[in-house]
């Protein structure tokens, strides 16, 4: 069993923010895994805490559907990771071509996701889609 299939069949049951787009999107072959939790060093929740409070308040400026949607993965993500700071947690990335990716938050001891993180990579995303995503207009 590869990485992806022991995610799938692991968290088959878990409940988290996009998970149906996510599975579906595995399940049809529209999406892989591009990290695995094995691939990375597990990282304190009380330190990404601090990153995604960051990143939530720079989200904050913005007022697309985008921004609203990232802010609201992002704000639940940092209500999971206050409640248990001292843990540690491993990340998983999935991508679904040309330019999403989903940021999968787990405990590192329990295996419990956290939360799910779906974003647009900017070196992938063309510049008037990027535009568009984030101010709702086309660049000058």
């Amino acid at each position: 069993m590869n990485d992806q299939e022991r995610f799938v069949a692991k968290h088959r049951d878990s409940e988290f923010r996009h998970k149906d787009e996510l599975f579906g999107a595995l399940a049809a072959g529209k999406c892989s895994l591009d990290l695995s939790s094995e691939e990375t060093s597990p990282v304190s929740c009380s330190h990404l805490l601090n990153i995604y409070r960051r990143r939530m308040e720079h989200l904050q400026r913005y007022t697309t559907p985008h921004a609203q949607r990232l802010r609201e993965d992002t704000l639940a993500l940092c209500t999971a990771l206050a409640e248990i700071p001292n843990e540690k947690c491993r990340i998983w990335i999935f991508t679904i071509p040309p330019h999403s990716d989903f940021a999968i938050f787990e405990v590192e001891k329990s295996g419990e996701i956290l939360g799910c993180v779906r974003a647009e990579d900017k070196r992938f995303t063309p510049t008037d889609e990027w535009e568009k995503l984030w101010h709702g207009t086309n660049p000058p």
